[in-house]
């Protein structure tokens, strides 16, 4: 197949790439820094460069895609100030919607396009049990988030069939959430965030490409929550991973210093979100990680013994 992915350079995007060129498919990526995304994938059929910002059409096609893929956006990470919230909310709407004039206007339309969505549309919810049917939540993060999964539905229009991955947490190295919190737990210094009974709704990088690839085998349309069959409560989460790299884990972190830090977004460390991937299991997709212990003991032990 002839695979197009927007943020091939990214943290998710290389490993779903790459899985695909592993396979023998040709990837092709649209991207602002051409050599940084050819360095990153080296296996890339091409790759191209493009504004998404300015929504101006490229004078190039789909390179005949079977599969649009999009993965791009600006990261949740970090201080929500004004500006940082609108390049959220506006880098995934023009991506898209740039995707789907290109679609649109392309001489031969791609069959699908699967495009990343997040559960963060959830919002905080206590302990209630989320699907894909649960209703959309409140706050930035939620209403940011309908936005783009409203834009993606409307390749649907162009007689292009959608799937719409919510994905939670994602856990894997070299970026990510892990990644940011191993150095802390190495040193011993690890613990809870606030006081530790938020949900957490994980997932395992190789799930995420998992589904990626059961999505287009089983031609699945619709909206899917891409996150362990297992949310665990946050503080027991620090434990797992604590354990995994066999150091303790009793020092929370204040929900004051989280605020203090990161602002608005410490929120969203904060809230709880007990995701089920209802759709997605009931589509036949068999998880390979999904147990926390599990999924920690392969990244940080089986895999990489050198990061401990």
């Amino acid at each position: 197949m002839n695979i197009l992915l927007s943020g091939a350079s990214g943290f998710i995007g290389r490993n779903v790439a790459n899985s695909f060129i592993a396979a023998g498919h040709n990837v092709f990526a649209f991207s602002r820094d051409v050599d940084a995304t050819k360095s990153a994938v080296p296996g890339l059929t091409d790759a191209v460069v493009w504004r998404p910002e300015s929504d101006t059409l490229l004078e190039h096609d789909l390179f005949d895609a079977d599969i649009v893929i999009n993965l791009a956006g600006e990261t949740v990470n970090g201080r929500w100030t004004k500006r940082k919230k609108l390049s959220i909310q506006r880098s995934r709407e023009s991506v898209t919607r740039l995707l789907i004039n290109l679609m649109a206007n392309a001489r031969k339309k791609p069959k699908m396009f699967i495009s990343a969505s997040a559960i963060g549309i959830y919002g905080d919810r206590g302990d209630e049990i989320l699907t894909e049917s649960s209703e959309i939540g409140r706050g930035f993060l939620a209403s940011a988030t309908k936005a783009w999964e409203t834009e993606a539905m409307k390749a649907e229009n162009i007689d292009v069939q959608v799937a719409i991955l919510r994905f939670g947490i994602v856990l894997g190295n070299y970026g990510g959430a892990l990644s940011r919190m191993l150095p802390i737990f190495k040193l011993g210094l690890g613990g809870p965030l606030g006081i530790g009974n938020q949900w957490w709704s994980w997932i395992h990088m190789d799930d995420i490409v998992g589904i990626i690839h059961h999505v287009i085998q089983q031609e699945m349309t619709g909206i899917f929550n891409s996150t362990s069959p297992y949310p665990v409560r946050q503080k027991d989460f620090s434990k797992a991973l604590a354990s995994s790299l066999r150091r303790p884990a009793f020092l929370p972190t204040p929900e004051l210093f989280l605020k203090l830090g990161l602002g608005e977004f410490s929120s969203e460390l904060l809230f709880s979100k007990r995701v089920i991937p209802e759709q997605t299991l009931k589509k036949g997709y068999n998880f390979m990680y999904p147990e926390i212990e599990n999924a920690l003991t392969n990244l940080l032990v089986s895999k990489n013994p050198h990061q401990i």
